[in-house]
């Protein structure tokens, strides 16, 4: 039986390779755990949703697919004057992070 997920902010969905979908409480250790629960998120997506009204502290690149509308392999920041929620959909396999 399906379960919706009803709280992107607070439940991640992960898309698993055969399209079923997961949910994930969000936890200070969420991207830690989805590497090592998911087999380093090889094919996998992340469904999530964030809110935030201040600049991105840091860059990302996602090397094995498109974030909605971001290209591969595309280092990415957020930047906002207002507060701002979104919907991201991403591949997470190989994500790197860096420092603004």
């Amino acid at each position: 039986m399906f379960s919706p997920v009803n709280n992107l902010e607070k439940v991640f969905a992960v898309l698993k390779p055969n399209q079923a979908v997961e949910k994930v409480t969000v936890t200070p250790s969420i991207y830690q755990d989805l590497d090592e629960n998911f087999n380093h998120f090889k094919d996998h997506q992340l469904v999530s949703m964030y809110e935030f009204s201040e600049d991105w502290s840091s860059w990302e690149i996602h090397p094995k697919g498109d974030e909605v509308v971001v290209p591969q392999n595309t280092w990415h920041t957020a930047r906002t004057k207002t507060t701002t929620k979104a919907l991201f959909i991403t591949p997470g396999e190989g994500t790197e992070n860096k420092s603004v």
